[in-house]
């Protein structure tokens, strides 16, 4: 038997679609017999007799149900959860209120003496 274009030979019970789908000999809902499993979590599964002949019907079946044409998948940056740190972010004076890393106490206090001084 030669596989169909994308289809894998993980054992001599299971076969693995670059989709997703499967093609298992396996037991399932109690009974013994070649499985067509869809990669759509949506679709049930299609049950063929536990035989050579049944195996083949199982690809047989998949020829119908998976898709013409698998879309293509676009590449997307991966900046992480929240997204590229601002300049911002990157300095310590994110919107959580945190200081300037550079500022000092001093910087704080001259503004209260500016006004001492001016005599507001």
């Amino acid at each position: 038997m030669s596989l169909g274009k994308d289809w894998d030979r993980e054992s001599a019970d299971l076969f693995i679609h670059d989709s997703g789908a499967r093609i298992s000999r396996t037991s399932y809902r109690g009974k013994l017999a070649w499985w067509y499993f869809p990669a759509s979590l949506d679709s049930p599964a299609v049950e063929h007799e536990p035989t050579e002949a049944g195996r083949e019907d199982a690809f047989a079946t998949s020829v119908k149900e998976l898709p013409k044409s698998r879309p293509k998948r676009k590449a997307k940056p991966s900046p992480g959860r929240n997204g590229p740190a601002s300049p911002k972010d990157q300095k310590g004076e994110g919107s959580r209120g945190t200081k300037d890393p550079d500022s000092t106490p001093d910087d704080e206090e001259s503004d209260d003496e500016d006004k001492d001084e001016s005599g507001e």
